[in-house]
């Protein structure tokens, strides 16, 4: 599939289209640049505004954090972000810019208070049934769930829906039970299950999109947990990584036939020797290089920039894991890493050869 990752603009396409006898109307252009307008800000700008709206969130919260905010405030002011939000129309103009960003803020501080407000109040009635972190992390998901469909603004459904999950996860494993190994894999498998069908069912709103990248990223928490070493650090049961590492080989199995159109097509030579290279790694029990191939490979298949650039920036940071953690001498990690290094450009090699590879870069 390396043809579809050609960039094209609007004039050249206007340009092909008029060679072929296809764009004979002379307003097509300034109807094109017209749905081009009002288009929703560009990722870096996005991302400058979501910056800004958590700095003025926190302004708030310090403000009303100075004495015991009452829920009704909280929801006050969660119900007037609902109202800025639906002020701000669709414009996506300056105006628009100005309400969604301050509708952000105040959504936010809203969510923190009613978090800590409500989780004391939980802690205070239910102490005798649950720890305070997990009232709080129940207070978190309670409000998170009650605004999902009604504020819809895809940083905050992404941002609380993660932050949600983080909490589940280190709840656990701050649970001081002979249990959170078995939830710990639990929410793994769970996770996964729903990120899969998330992702890649084509009934799924997009509306759940947000959730589906929170579930994503709660994965790469899972596993830099798993290979970083810092469970055992912190003096936590050894959670083993062979059963993340199944379930990534699994996924990762039927990805490849997910993204070539067909399971049928699993039984063909380079899909077959791509599924032998996932079992390997999930013998060796590399969760994290399974999960950066499974985001380069779905991000490739769907153009999904944003997990096509984690899986690429994941891919050092659990190779380096990987490795720091064997416990091998330097020369038998140095061995280890030029004896990959030659068996990637052999398959590199293979590849071109077979003319399986359509791209025009060499291998070396």
């Amino acid at each position: 599939m390396p043809e579809y990752g050609t960039r094209h603009n609007a004039a050249d396409l206007l340009a092909a289209l008029r060679d072929k006898g296809l764009a004979g109307e002379a307003g097509l252009a300034d109807f094109i640049i017209q749905q081009r307008r009002g288009k929703p800000p560009l990722l870096y700008l996005n991302i400058l505004i979501t910056i800004g709206a958590l700095l003025a969130a926190l302004c708030l919260v310090s403000l009303f954090a100075k004495e015991n905010t009452p829920i009704v405030v909280t929801l006050a002011l969660i119900a007037s972000a609902v109202w800025l939000q639906g002020k701000a129309g669709d414009s996506h103009g300056l105006k628009y810019t100005l309400l969604m960003q301050s509708s952000l803020a105040v959504m936010i501080a809203g969510k923190l208070l009613f978090t800590v407000t409500f989780g004391g109040t939980l802690t205070h009635y239910l102490s005798d049934y649950i720890d305070g972190e997990w009232s709080y992390t129940l207070a978190l998901l309670t409000i998170t769930v009650l605004t999902y469909p009604v504020y819809r603004v895809p940083v905050d459904r992404f941002l609380f829906s993660f932050i949600v999950l983080c909490f589940l996860l280190f709840n656990i494993l701050e649970d001081s039970s002979a249990h959170h190994v078995l939830l710990f894999h639990s929410s793994f498998l769970l996770q996964f299950a729903m990120a899969s069908v998330l992702l890649t069912h084509r009934k799924i709103k997009s509306d759940y999109i947000p959730l589906a990248y929170a579930l994503v990223f709660s994965l790469c928490v899972h596993v830099l947990l798993l290979t970083s070493g810092e469970l055992a650090s912190e003096g936590i049961t050894v959670i083993s990584p062979y059963f993340a590492s199944l379930i990534l080989t699994g996924g990762l199995i039927a990805l490849f036939g997910w993204a070539a159109g067909d399971m049928a097509k699993l039984r063909t030579q380079p899909l077959l020797l791509a599924s032998m290279g996932a079992v390997l790694l999930g013998l060796i029990a590399a969760p994290g290089i399974l999960l950066a191939i499974m985001l380069l490979v779905f991000g490739y298949a769907r153009h999904e920039r944003l997990l096509l650039a984690t899986g690429a920036a994941l891919i050092p940071v659990f190779l380096f894991l990987y490795y720091y953690q064997l416990e091998i001498s330097l020369l038998q990690k140095s061995a280890a890493l030029a004896g990959s290094g030659a068996l990637l450009l052999a398959g590199c090699f293979y590849l071109r050869r077979k003319g399986w590879d359509k791209s025009s870069k060499p291998c070396a």
